[in-house]
């Protein structure tokens, strides 16, 4: 027999691994195979994407969703015979044959695991990014794809799977839902005051926006945290024309609390602005709630009265002097040439190059700005007209000139400069006045008191001082003829008392005198439009001093206010939750509070925020029925900022390039947005954790509850807006 032979029938051998390589012998050939360990970009594979799964336990392994009890080795050519083995085709999803498409191709696992909690968390917390910082959710299209090829080798990122559809699902129905349901859980447990506004976004489409105000456990701070957001003109089933009228606005608040079971006991407090509609005395929202809300407080927005204070005083100031600052903005604002020609006069004058500011069309504070601007630049301004109107370098269109001329006389005329002068001395009262109640700290304490000290400063500056202080500032009468100062003692500010010098001036006494008047008449209006829209005597903003933490704990303090009982008597929706007993148990700890100074100094003398104060003795045993009462009075709406700043998160998210986003989305995202940064407004995206009921709502029946059409988030090319 021929070597060839014998070599032929000798049988291969099999010879022990050594180091994760496999021996075998073939004749007298010896073959050497190294065991390959299993390799992430398996899973990009389409053959290998919808079944295939590493072993945990042994890297040199593989397992088979469709096939439960397999343990296949990690191989490629060893995988490719499974995916063709007859066991495998049985146990795919399609017993005809036809392959029907798995959850986990749209990035769905089977089975709760660690890995599907870890890429459910990385899809959530990427959809909050997306949701805080105002991105377009087609960027998601790409975004994923790009972190899966340059993070190759982590398991986390392959799995997950998150484009443009899925992150507005998740935006919309995981994190926005699933903190709407959190808040509502608190809202059940805790009494709340309901804040509403309305607008009218970039795609003209009118929203209202809810926002609530309650004492937050978790924060242990009273918190403003946004509700919802929804169209005033909706599609109905009958004939009826929708109409943003008083039934169909208090119908929608009403049901934004009861379909999510909040118990409409709890609301408190009702804030807004104060248009008819919301605020009129016969048929209007506030209406239908103290009918169907015994005692609850309703409050007028008191940024939004003394914008209209201003307003309505700034009518009394000569026209031209408005349209002067309209005029100069408007003269510089399309012309870059303009600016840079001015920019030279600055310098020479040795002023800040500060540009010119818009004066705005809807609010009168935003003048206050303006008129600080132009004085600032008043002698540049001056000389730059003249020379555009005598330097024969400037060719331009003779309306142009003309424009320039008019600008140059009023800039010449000392009248115009004192009014600016006075303007810029009174309207900064207003808007100091303004910014203190648009903060979102607990102010409402001190708003009483704020509203009498602003009205009584008016009254000073044209009424004597005698008639003002020798009685209550109620009875004062903006209108007394009989104490109003001259024009020799009326003291205007200092800008204006150096102007009265100028000789230009002096020579006018008769515009003088005119200017004396509209002055006197501005300060009157004001005092008017004060006196008309709040109450100095208001029945409950004049007990809330009480609840501040220093007259909370001093002794001379209970001399004045010796019970609570007349606060609890006008907050019936707060004292009803309790019974005599616990009320008397609150004026006895209002009473002992004081002493307790002593014995917790550093925590209460250094605490200076009232609901930062009471939080802390809400947790302590002595004080804690007295701490749950104030906390909830505190939470009474003051000021309508709280809405106006979810409108202009809305103006940032739907845009000129995303204005076809739906409402429901936009409120989706707003809710993102919100439980990213937390009820202490502290947190972020980085930061951010999941809630419990987050985790539970990513599944596609839960995500995708809606039509695909409604997570729209492109460009609608068809649309102009009108700026």
């Amino acid at each position: 027999m021929s070597s060839d032979s014998e070599s032929s029938s000798t049988p291969p051998r099999k010879i022990k691994k050594k180091g994760g390589w496999t021996s075998k012998k073939e004749g007298n050939t010896i073959f050497q195979h190294h065991s390959q360990t299993f390799r992430n970009e398996w899973l990009k594979n389409p053959i290998f994407r919808d079944w295939l799964q590493p072993d945990l336990k042994n890297p040199k392994k593989a397992k088979c969703a469709y096939c439960p009890s397999s343990s296949l080795v990690a191989e490629i050519t060893n995988l490719k015979s499974h995916a063709e083995s007859k066991k495998h085709l049985r146990n795919k999803p399609g017993s005809s044959g036809l392959q029907s498409q798995k959850l986990t191709s749209f990035g769905f696992k089977t089975g709760i695991t660690q890995i599907n909690k870890q890429k459910d968390r990385a899809e959530i917390k990427l959809a909050a990014f997306f949701a805080e910082h105002n991105i377009a959710f087609s960027v998601a299209d790409h975004l994923t794809d790009l972190l899966k090829e340059i993070i190759p080798d982590s398991t986390l990122v392959q799995e997950i799977q998150l484009k443009r559809t899925k992150i507005t699902a998740v935006v919309k129905n995981a994190i926005g839902e699933g903190h709407k349901v959190d808040l509502a859980n608190k809202l059940k447990l805790t009494k709340f005051s309901a804040l509403t506004d309305e607008t009218t976004d970039v795609s003209t489409v009118k929203t209202a926006c809810v926002v609530v105000r309650y004492f937050d456990h978790d924060a242990q701070k009273i918190c403003s945290a946004f509700w919802e957001l929804y169209k005033i003109f909706k599609e109905t089933d009958t004939n009826d024309i929708p109409t943003a009228n008083a039934e169909n606005l208090y119908r929608a608040l009403i049901d934004s609390f009861t379909s999510r079971n909040v118990p409409l006991t709890n609301m408190i407090g009702f804030g807004s602005d104060g248009c008819n509609v919301m605020m009129g005395d016969n048929d209007s929202v506030k209406t239908r709630l103290t009918r169907d809300l015994p005692g609850i407080v309703i409050s007028k927005c008191v940024c939004h009265s003394a914008h209209l204070c201003a307003s309505q005083a700034c009518k009394e100031i000569p026209e031209s002097v408005e349209q002067l600052a309209r005029d100069i903005y408007n003269f510089f604002k399309n012309s870059d040439k303009r600016q840079f020609d001015f920019r030279n006069f600055q310098s020479f004058v040795e002023v800040e190059p500060h540009k010119i500011l818009k004066p705005s069309q809807t609010r009168w504070l935003s003048l206050t700005a303006v008129v600080s601007r132009i004085l600032e630049q008043w002698e540049a301004l001056r000389l730059f007209f003249i020379d555009f109107t005598t330097n024969p370098i400037h060719k331009v269109k003779a309306e142009v000139k003309n424009r320039a001329i008019f600008i140059l006389e009023k800039l010449c005329d000392p009248f115009h400069k004192l009014y600016f002068c006075f303007l810029d001395w009174s309207l900064p009262l207003f808007t100091k006045f303004n910014l203190e109640f648009q903060n979102e700290k607990v102010v409402i304490h001190k708003l009483h008191d704020k509203i009498r000290d602003f009205y009584q400063e008016i009254l000073l500056r044209y009424l004597q001082r005698e008639y003002v202080m020798r009685q209550n500032i109620s009875d004062v009468d903006p209108n007394n003829e009989q104490f109003l100062l001259n024009d020799a003692v009326m003291y205007l500010g200092i800008k204006v008392y150096e102007m009265l010098k100028h000789p230009d001036v002096v020579r006018q006494p008769a515009k003088k005198a005119l200017f004396f008047t509209s002055c006197r008449n501005f300060l009157r209006t004001s005092a008017l439009e004060i006196k008309k829209r709040y109450d100095m005597e208001d029945p409950v903003l004049s007990k809330l001093q009480a609840l501040g933490p220093v007259s909370a704990l001093s002794n001379n303090f209970r001399d004045l206010v010796p019970t609570l009982m007349p606060l609890m008597e006008v907050v019936p929706r707060i004292s009803a939750s309790f019974n005599d007993s616990q009320k008397q148990e609150i004026d006895d700890q209002w009473r002992r509070l004081p002493i307790a100074k002593a014995r917790y100094p550093e925590q209460l003398q250094d605490t200076k925020e009232p609901d930062e104060f009471w939080a802390m003795l809400v947790e302590n045993d002595h004080f804690s029925e007295l701490a749950s009462f104030a906390l909830a009075v505190l939470s009474l709406p003051h000021a309508n900022a709280d809405c106006e700043r979810v409108f202009s998160k809305t103006n940032l998210i739907k845009t000129d390039l995303r204005n076809r986003l739906i409402t429901e989305t936009v409120n989706g995202t707003l809710l993102a947005a919100e439980s990213a940064k937390g009820p202490d407004r502290k947190g972020n995206c980085i930061n951010f954790e999941p809630s419990k009921e987050m985790y539970s709502r990513m599944t596609a029946e839960k995500l995708y509850n809606k039509n695909e059409d409604d997570f729209s988030d492109t460009p609608d090319i068809t649309y102009h807006h009108n700026k």
